[in-house]
């Protein structure tokens, strides 16, 4: 939250500069505030903001393209009737919506890297226990097919565990934790399939 605050708060300026232009109209093209936008917006395209505040970037993009279209639009008219209030208008909300894409989008990375660090040594467990089910049936009357099976589950289980500790290495975090939750569903399943089978072969002889 410390960091929400801190973004938003050098926003101020900005804002303040914006309302002020729509307070009294504005007959010169918003270049510099064309310039604020992209740059809050770049700031929130280098922590992800696509990915982890998806909704407040996207309409900050959105409102930018619309200020763009605006301009555009009065510079096709007479330059005495030029009036670029509109432009401001959707700058304005560009502006306010990347600077809350980046605050929000630092607070959800950092809650998801936690989340993905977290799930890492849940599915190594999960894994293990899946693997010794599966190694206690290879002593057991059991088909070929069924450890067959089993055998692939598990083979694509690993091979996303070391997907998944790639991603979080790389700070790609949100794949992280998706991975990892689908390796521990897999391996999951896997070890109560064998429990299963092994129940119902009964007892070792």
């Amino acid at each position: 939250m410390r960091y929400i605050h801190i973004v938003l708060g050098r926003a101020n300026a900005v804002i303040l500069a914006i309302g002020l232009l729509l307070l009294g109209g504005c007959a010169e093209k918003p270049v510099l505030e064309l310039f604020d936008v992209e740059e809050a917006l770049a700031a929130a395209a280098d922590v992800e903001a696509d990915i982890y505040a998806p909704e407040e970037f996207n309409l900050a993009v959105m409102n930018l393209e619309s200020g763009q279209h605006a301009i555009e639009d009065e510079e096709a008219r007479a330059a005495w009737s030029r009036n670029y209030e509109l432009a401001v208008d959707y700058l304005f909300m560009a502006y306010e919506q990347a600077i809350q894409a980046e605050a929000i989008a630092m607070a959800n990375k950092e809650e998801i890297f936690e989340q993905a660090q977290a799930s890492l040594p849940i599915a190594e467990r999960t894994m293990d226990a899946a693997f010794e089910a599966v190694e206690r049936l290879r002593t057991r009357p059991v088909s070929i097919r069924d450890l067959q099976t089993l055998d692939d589950e598990l083979a694509a289980a690993f091979l996303n565990l070391n997907r998944g500790r790639a991603a979080l290495e790389d700070g790609s975090y949100q794949d992280a934790a998706t991975i990892l939750q689908q390796v521990r569903e897999t391996a999951a399943a896997a070890e109560l399939r064998a429990r299963q089978i092994a129940e119902l072969l009964g007892p070792p002889m």
